[in-house]
């Protein structure tokens, strides 16, 4: 029995699961990998017959969508590949993602977390669900994964090197290994991360939010540990491999499109979208539950946008310029969040629970027949109480290196409390969620769940 309930087979029958589950879904909805929702498919077509990175609709240079996933699937296409190539891909991604959670929890110093963690990842609906799905989640969820597992580590200062002054050089290594990564480490977080930010620019907030953590920490142990501490100098190889990274998209931007950019030109419609009276009064306004879709015609999305456009056609003076819109957008939005400051608070608190959501809404929630739908239910508040208990458990006994998790999910949060949000934006932090879910559920007790540095460190 012990055999069979080993390390090893627990894994391979998890990784089964999550090939199953996803297989499973394709097979039944493999038409839906045809619906071009966000037009990554015709970005993606265009690049591959050789006429540039254009908008569907206008067949001109556009910056509307993050150049990752089409240039993935532009690759494909090249390569003869169509929607079954898509399938596997997806499928290739979510099993490797649900191996890279196996592989982070028992860098945490446990087995059990790390195959917990993965079975949850490998059942997770959002993720099953989202393989069938010609958008980012899956591709980007795995390199968001693949981020955490190649830095964990980097802020494995331990409690002992803030603790016990008397320890004192081992609080000076520790203060040392916090900034001194490895060359070949900095270069492969700078790149994975550089990765990141072509296919979803939400990974900045996350990128800002760690550079405070490291500061903080490192000052903190500057001023405890004094001048036996090496110097503050930046990671300077991480920030030279993610300025490579993300460059060529700049530089494609300037050369094709006349300007540098580094994100997008759809910020300014996602903050306007979640901010403008018609979303304030009939969805923000409203009870708990309601969605855009049930407003009255002249209420509805539909109706709004396209009195957006006429208003965007009258007051620019070039419509289908990308910048110029995208510009209006942000001063249409400031200007709607300044003038109902009280409602703005009320929507970014709505956006807060959309993201952390137990129950799917709208017409998803819809289509799930009931057991479905309470079985969705009953798995989130699971894991939010595993979530919980995890986080209680890092702060209570300081586990440093789990604080990138943390951080990851706090500043996605963030993000999408101003932009746009439902439950589809929380996919990406799927698996450090199930990570820290994991630690509450095993029991953070103590030091046992400091990560370990990477072996090249």
């Amino acid at each position: 029995m012990r055999r069979i309930l080993g390390p090893r087979n627990l894994l391979i029958g998890v990784l089964t699961v999550a090939v199953v589950s996803r297989a499973a879904v394709l097979f039944v909805k493999s038409e839906t990998l045809l619906e071009d929702r966000d037009a990554y498919l015709a970005i993606a077509q265009s690049l591959a017959d050789g006429n540039g990175y254009n908008h569907p609709t206008t067949n001109q240079p556009t910056a509307y969508r993050p150049p990752m996933y089409p240039v993935v699937l532009a690759t494909l296409f090249r390569l003869g590949g169509g929607n079954t190539a898509i399938a596997i891909l997806h499928l290739v991604l979510g099993v490797a993602t649900v191996l890279l959670t196996w592989s982070i929890g028992r860098r945490f110093g446990s087995d059990s977390i790390g195959l917990l963690a993965a079975g949850l990842v490998a059942v997770d609906p959002l993720l099953v669900g989202y393989t069938t799905i010609a958008m980012t989640e899956t591709l980007f969820t795995f390199l968001v994964t693949m981020l955490i597992a190649v830095s964990i580590g980097c802020l494995n200062v331990g409690s002992a090197a803030v603790q016990n002054k008397s320890e004192t050089d081992q609080s000076i290594a520790a203060a040392n290994q916090l900034v001194s990564f490895n060359p070949k480490q900095q270069i492969i977080i700078g790149f994975v991360f550089g990765l990141c930010a072509l296919c979803r620019p939400t990974i900045w907030a996350f990128g800002v939010l760690m550079s405070v953590l490291w500061i903080v920490m490192r000052s903190r142990l500057l001023w405890w540990n004094g001048p036996q501490v090496s110097s503050r100098r930046p990671p300077w190889l991480l920030i030279a491999a993610i300025v490579l990274t993300v460059s060529p998209w700049v530089v494609r931007n300037v050369v094709v499109m006349g300007r540098p950019l580094l994100t997008t030109t759809h910020g300014g419609y996602t903050l306007l979208l979640g901010n403008n009276p018609v979303f304030y009064q009939e969805v923000a306004a409203r009870p708990w539950g309601a969605v855009w879709d049930d407003a009255p015609p002249q209420s509805s999305q539909s109706a709004w946008y396209s009195k957006l456009k006429a208003q965007l056609a009258r007051q620019t003076d070039d419509w289908t310029n990308e910048f110029e819109c995208d510009r209006w957008m942000y001063r249409r939005a400031i200007r709607n969040i300044s003038n109902e400051r009280g409602m703005f608070v009320r929507a970014c608190w709505l956006r807060i629970r959309r993201f952390w959501n137990v129950a799917p809404s709208g017409p998803i929630a819809e289509s799930l027949p009931a057991p479905v739908k309470w079985g969705i239910v009953a798995y989130y508040s699971l894991i939010s109480l595993g979530l919980l208990i995890g986080m209680y458990g890092i702060l209570r006994n300081r586990l440093a290196g789990w604080l990138p998790l943390v951080v990851l999910a706090i500043s996605f949060s963030m993000v999408h409390a101003l932009y746009w949000s439902n439950m589809r934006m929380r996919a990406p932090v799927v698996p450090a969620i199930a990570l820290i879910c994991s630690l509450g559920l095993m029991g953070a007790r103590g030091k046992r769940y400091q990560c370990q540095p990477p072996s090249n460190a």
